[in-house]
């Protein structure tokens, strides 16, 4: 091959450079342009995350819903020796929520035992012989986090819990006591 037919052809697979590597261009501000992908990868999770508690709502409320099922002569004799409907509601919400929040715990327990046993994970330091940690993934907790966390669990709970606790305080005691 004579200079002619080499002009303007990469030099990729030749040992000069065995793998070019094409660096990632900056903004003004020092942040990538790959914003766009990091809003989408953001929704994404979001999704999930909504995704993943819808779900564990439905199965917070149906482990409720067969709670008060299997309870039914219990709620009734309370009912007949005087408790009131709201006694009722409150117990059922209050089951609800602490089994959300015990669940809720366990995660954030596991959460911080995956974060600090991983600590740091090599991103694309490699690729771009950078090895000064810049872009490598940190893995942090937030403590706002956890509490938005909390908070989320919370109503979580109460809407999961709300049907079925409605359902019990509505139990007619007569008819509780006579189920089988």
């Amino acid at each position: 091959m004579d200079d002619e037919d080499t002009a303007g052809k990469t030099t990729a697979g030749t040992e000069a450079d065995p793998l070019p590597v094409r660096r990632p261009s900056r903004n003004r501000t020092g942040s990538f342009h790959n914003a766009a992908s990091f809003a989408g990868a953001v929704r994404w999770l979001f999704f999930v995350g909504a995704l993943t508690l819808g779900i564990g709502g439905v199965g917070v409320m149906n482990i409720m819903l067969v709670s008060v099922e299997e309870r039914v002569r219990e709620i009734g004799l309370r009912r007949a020796l005087g408790a009131k409907k709201s006694h009722i509601r409150w117990q059922f919400l209050l089951e609800a929520l602490v089994m959300t929040l015990a669940a809720g715990v366990i995660g954030m327990l596991l959460s911080v035992a995956i974060t600090s046993a991983v600590g740091t994970l090599p991103f694309l330091g490699p690729a771009y012989e950078d090895d000064s940690g810049k872009v490598d993934i940190h893995l942090t907790l937030s403590f706002v986090t956890m509490l938005l966390s909390t908070a989320i669990l919370v109503v979580v709970g109460v809407i999961s819990g709300w049907l079925p606790a409605m359902q019990a305080a509505k139990l007619d005691p007569v008819e509780a006591l006579r189920y089988e």
